[in-house]
């Protein structure tokens, strides 16, 4: 199998002497959810990882403007 379901497992009923589960079987709807779901957190954590690293340093490029300018004016 490709994909792997996440979810099969759920809470049926809450009793006071414990949870009743019951084990639902994977269905062409169920499966399709959760690989969109996958594919949702995928995403997220690219976000994450993308905005958690740092941006090239903007003094190298401002700098490198700045040495523009002064050459434009001396002329």
């Amino acid at each position: 199998m490709a994909f792997a379901a996440t979810r099969v497992m759920e809470v049926v009923i809450k009793r006071s002497g414990g949870l009743v589960w019951k084990n639902w079987p994977m269905n062409h709807t169920r499966r399709a959810n959760a690989k969109k779901r996958h594919v949702r957190l995928q995403q997220v954590e690219a976000v994450l990882k993308a905005c958690a690293t740092s941006p090239p340093s903007s003094s190298a490029q401002s700098s490198s403007n700045s040495v523009a300018r002064v050459t434009q004016v001396s002329k």
